[in-house]
């Protein structure tokens, strides 16, 4: 019997963009992204070292996921595994996983702690499961880089009897990028991971940051949800947790209106009205190569300034904090588009005397490569 030949789908779905690749015997075929869902939502394939950008109407997920569907068909690839990016894995999924039934009713229990992104999640697995009946199915999750976080650090303090039962500890998130930063990040310094301590960070339309001991996280920003820790596009980060309270009992805000609020019209985009840092850094006077420049109203300046301000001073607060942590730190690491922006990190090493004398490392975001590495094992 002619051995089966695997190949490989990897689908990463966020809120507005969907990435994919294709591996076949770790040969990558094609890796595409689908940005900007709307009507002019923006497909970039990359196949044969060469690569094509065409503009079309997406205005949904499940366009985007069709779109990508009729890519692989022109290019006659049939996945018999599939791999998902998922963002919360809870308590119970601490490594990659085979989705059947049973752990799908597991997931669909955690979308209030993600309600984000776990439905995207799930919708795209319903969508391949039908398409590809035959293939099989696995999760990476992001908060399983940090099952093994110390008790300290992922410890709320909040009444035993409420955190055993409803399970409200610090999880983490963007596991899998921080991850491959830390791993690319060693291999560029020449070290092996498990003798190096560095602070990852994660800048992109989320934001986080990540301290590692020796190879395993001591501490990270984002928690219960990936709501807490840095200002970010459109979540608000850290507050006051009695902000949320005020407002249900004095604006009479729904707790639907309050989560709206803080996941999705809070952040960089609450401050400035752009959703795009490169139209922030542009209205700030930092216009950024190749992004079409505007003009722009006072007002706008002042609050894309301010934004920026705020954005930086919170990245510093959290790196100094966790420099602290450790005596021995030895790099920065940096990944996501807003990561590799070197502006940004500029302002934020300038003014932080604590990173002085820190090596600085600048790791291309892969995340559909991370997960693919995840399952080779398991898949081949």
């Amino acid at each position: 019997m002619t051995p089966r030949k695997t190949t490989l789908l990897v689908v990463n779905l966020g809120s507005s963009s969907l990435k994919f690749a294709v591996w076949q015997r770790h040969h990558l075929v094609v890796r595409g992204e689908i940005d900007h869902f709307g009507r002019q939502a923006r497909i970039t394939l990359t196949a044969d070292r060469q690569t094509t950008t065409r503009t079309m109407r997406l205005v949904s997920t499940v366009g985007a996921l069709r779109a990508m569907e009729h890519v692989l068909r022109q290019l006659h690839l049939m996945p018999t595994d599939i791999a998902y990016r998922i963002v919360h894995g809870g308590t119970l999924f601490k490594r990659p996983t085979r989705l059947r039934s049973a752990q799908l009713r597991q997931l669909r229990r955690l979308v209030p702690l993600a309600p984000l992104h776990m439905p995207l999640a799930l919708q795209a697995i319903t969508f391949a499961t039908q398409l590809w009946p035959s293939a099989k199915h696995w999760g990476v999750f992001d908060t399983a880089a940090y099952s093994r976080l110390p008790l300290v650090a992922k410890q709320y303090a909040l009444p035993f009897d409420i955190v055993e039962k409803y399970h409200v500890y610090k999880y983490g998130f963007h596991g899998i990028s921080h991850t491959w930063a830390l791993r690319q990040g060693a291999r560029h310094l020449g070290l092996p991971v498990e003798r190096l301590n560095a602070v990852t960070l994660h800048l992109g339309a989320g934001c986080s940051m990540t301290l590692w001991r020796h190879g395993r996280p001591v501490e990270t920003s984002m928690g219960f949800t990936p709501l807490e820790g840095l200002a970010m596009s459109t979540r608000s980060g850290d507050i006051d947790p009695a902000i949320p309270l005020y407002l249900q009992q004095h604006a009479k805000m729904s707790v639907r209106r309050v989560t709206r609020l803080l996941e999705q019209e809070s952040g960089l985009f609450g401050m400035t009205g752009l959703r795009d840092m490169r139209d922030i850094l542009g209205a700030a006077g930092h216009p950024v190569t190749g992004w079409p420049r505007r003009r722009w109203s006072e007002a706008e300046r002042d609050h894309a300034h301010l934004a920026l301000a705020l954005f930086i001073h919170d990245i510093q607060r959290y790196l100094s904090m966790y420099i602290g942590l450790l005596p021995d730190v030895r790099a920065v690491i940096w990944t996501g588009a807003i990561g590799q922006n070197s502006w940004v990190r500029s302002q934020v090493i300038r003014h932080l005397p604590a990173a002085h004398g820190l090596r600085t490392v600048v790791v291309a975001a892969d995340e559909e490569q991370a997960i693919a590495d995840a399952v080779a094992p398991m898949v081949d």
